[in-house]
């Protein structure tokens, strides 16, 4: 998702008339966006085309959707930052930060064992993922609230708001591919509150995609791990997940704890991005991660134990 204060861009998927090698834009199935359109490009492996979205979405103003977005992307820079300076660090000192975040002691959640009987149950029935969209009202009545932006997965969608109703009376904390936000209550100067000590986190929902070339399929996810040390500012996460006809794939991080509860790591071809609430008590964070020739990612929210 692309969003232009200056100038203009134009957007093309890669095809045999447009190669990556390629000099200047391309013409097939191309979309010209510039600064002067209350548009932004939508596109990703789900697509034929790049398509232009509104940027007015529910009744929130221009201004207001271009902060979101500059605000998210200078903290998308700031995390790059940290995660260069992260690899100046001694191998040493970051194994004492991940012992650290391993002192924790919680119970690993697990909905159900995904053996043979997975087959012949629906991907929502095997996870924490909802089978239907979940009750706007009981989003709401969360810290941490998941906002979309544009119509997000369609129908897949189980545990988004549109971004008019997830940014009331909450500020936005980390974005996923610009296309997913997460919102917490703030008042004044973001700060995580003191004496936190070290937390568990129970998984209480979850919702995942596999994108490869053209389609997008829900993954499963069946269990998952997080804790947070608020001495050492470090993490550690894991997640399980199932595919119906691909099998079963995990996900895992860990890093640091920054200052206003944000958290983050990238390794590879995986990375996540995520905050807490500023008591302690919830989680959430988007991730993504190749796997299976493609493209899995997902948002998931915590409670603490």
């Amino acid at each position: 998702m692309a969003l232009v204060n200056e100038g203009a861009i134009v957007v093309a998927p890669f095809s045999t008339q447009c190669v990556a090698q390629g000099i200047g834009p391309c013409n097939l199935n191309s979309v010209e966006l510039d600064s002067e359109s209350m548009q932004v490009i939508e596109f990703d492996s789900s697509m034929n085309i790049p398509q232009l979205v509104p940027v007015l979405t529910g009744g929130r103003d221009a201004q207001q959707i271009t902060e979101l977005f500059n605000g998210v992307a200078a903290r998308d820079r700031s995390f790059e930052e940290d995660y260069q300076a992260d690899l100046e660090i001694s191998p040493q000192s970051e194994d004492e930060a991940n012992a650290s975040a391993k002192e924790v002691v919680t119970e690993s959640v697990t909905s159900l064992d995904l053996g043979a009987k997975a087959a012949d149950q629906a991907p929502y029935e095997t996870g924490f993922t909802p089978i239907d969209q979940a009750i706007p009202s009981e989003l709401r009545d969360r810290q941490l609230v998941w906002g979309r932006f544009a119509r997000g997965k369609g129908n897949l969608e189980r545990l988004t708001l549109p971004l008019s109703e997830a940014s009331e009376g909450r500020q936005v904390t980390v974005g996923g591919n610009f296309e997913y936000f997460l919102f917490r209550p703030e008042a004044g100067e973001a700060q995580v509150d003191g004496g936190l000590g070290q937390i568990g986190f129970s998984l209480t929902s979850a919702q995942a995609y596999f994108k490869a070339e053209e389609s997008i399929t829900p993954v499963a996810v069946s269990g998952g791990d997080l804790r947070i040390n608020f001495n050492t500012n470090a993490f550690r996460t894991s997640l399980d997940l199932y595919h119906m006809q691909l099998g079963e794939a995990n996900f895992s991080a860990s890093g640091r704890l920054y200052p206003g509860g944000y958290f983050h790591s990238r390794d590879g071809e995986s990375r996540m991005v995520g905050a807490v609430s500023l008591d302690g008590t919830e989680s959430g964070y988007f991730f993504d991660f190749y796997n299976w020739d493609g493209l899995l990612q997902g948002i998931t929210l915590w409670d603490a134990n």
